[in-house]
């Protein structure tokens, strides 16, 4: 009997680490086609304006980034390789834009080489740019920092000085309530983001959200210096 119940909770708990498994791979196919969407859609306009070669860096940037967002080595990615991964997005978007956008970067090179889920940074600079800088209609500038908390956290804080996000707003973009919202494709990245870290990490990480009107918006993710699939592993433990 006590075998038994011990192979059972065995069972038990190697389900449920299948079904986070499961539900990580599933958030990130729902982010996927929307990246690509809109950066296809970017390279249609250079065509349409004639800036062949514009289109052809674009191209190969695009190229580039698909490689980085294939699974082949793991979910997982050196933190250093996911900021270079987010220069060539900027390249994309620079061409889309006649107004120049300036991703800053300052990550100090002892945590290049943390371990971070793959793809994680960008449907948040993705946001940035769309639904933040975009709209203004005018030079805008994200900026990256990366720093080691006294908890042995890691905190990575995104913030563009774009139009903000109004007070309204603020409560869904976390919440699966607002996915039916006319701007949902904003709640599918920052949910995405959320739950993924969660999943990983555990429910003490994630990421919060600050907005200024006029100002900026800045979104936060907080991870822990370990590979996060621990967490997934032993979640049923």
């Amino acid at each position: 009997m006590i075998n038994q119940i011990g192979l059972l909770i065995a069972r038990i708990a190697e389900e449920e680490s299948e079904k986070k498994k499961a539900e990580i791979r599933a958030l990130r196919y729902q982010i996927n086609p929307h990246f690509l969407y809109n950066t296809l859609n970017s390279i249609r306009w250079l065509a349409k304006l004639g800036r062949t070669n514009d289109v052809d860096n674009a191209v190969t940037s695009l190229v580039q980034l698909l490689e980085g967002s294939l699974e082949r080595n793991g979910v997982f990615v050196r933190l250093g390789e996911e900021l270079d991964l987010l220069q060539k997005y900027m390249i994309i978007q620079e061409f889309r834009y006649d107004n120049r956008i300036e991703l800053r970067i300052d990550c100090p090179d002892h945590l290049l080489n943390v371990p971070i889920p793959r793809m994680l940074l960008q449907p948040i600079v993705e946001n940035a740019i769309f639904h933040g800088i975009a709209p203004k209609d005018e030079d805008g500038v994200i900026d990256i920092r990366v720093e080691e908390t006294e908890r042995e956290q890691i905190r990575i804080a995104i913030r563009d000085d774009g139009v903000g996000i109004a007070p309204s707003r603020m409560e869904q973009l976390l919440s699966t309530d607002g996915e039916r919202g006319s701007r949902g494709m904003t709640n599918i990245g920052l949910r995405h983001v959320h739950q993924t870290v969660q999943l990983y990490y555990g429910e003490q990480c994630g990421i919060s959200v600050a907005s200024e009107q006029g100002r900026g918006t800045q979104v936060t993710i907080t991870l822990t210096k370990l590979k996060g699939d621990h967490h997934v592993q032993s979640a049923a433990g």
